[in-house]
């Protein structure tokens, strides 16, 4: 959905940051479960991915991580490796069954990769917001 432009980006972006700040924290510290430390990612990813669609004058109708990438690549060019990521997040936790939603817990290795593709994110949100 088209919207007017407006300022609410910037508290999206800060919420994202202030996640991505948390879970780089509670990564280093081993503070939460895997399960947790994997929702603050999530919640980073997606605060990132709405703060760009707003930015750009969208609204998101959802917000999954997929579903979210799905509408941003539509209008602007988006790597593979990115949404590779995101869908390799979205895999943990699938809420969007009607019987009942699925979970399997991260290990070690893939809440790394998590962090790594969050990192990844906030640098191509940022890139596309600086810029333009």
């Amino acid at each position: 959905m088209i919207i007017a432009k407006s300022e609410s980006w910037k508290e999206f972006h800060k919420e994202a940051e202030d996640y991505s700040k948390a879970a780089f924290s509670a990564f280093e510290k081993g503070k939460f479960t895997h399960d947790t430390l994997y929702n603050i990612i999530c919640m980073s990813i997606e605060k990132y991915l709405v703060a760009f669609s707003i930015f750009h004058g969208q609204m998101p109708m959802n917000h999954t991580l997929s579903g979210l990438i799905e509408e941003i690549k539509v209008k602007f060019p988006v790597t593979d490796e990115l949404k590779k990521g995101i869908f390799f997040i979205d895999t943990f936790q699938d809420i969007c069954i009607i019987t009942s939603a699925q979970r399997k817990e991260p290990n070690n290795l893939e809440m790394k990769r998590m962090i790594d593709i969050m990192v990844d994110v906030k640098a191509w949100v940022n890139a596309k917001i600086v810029t333009e």
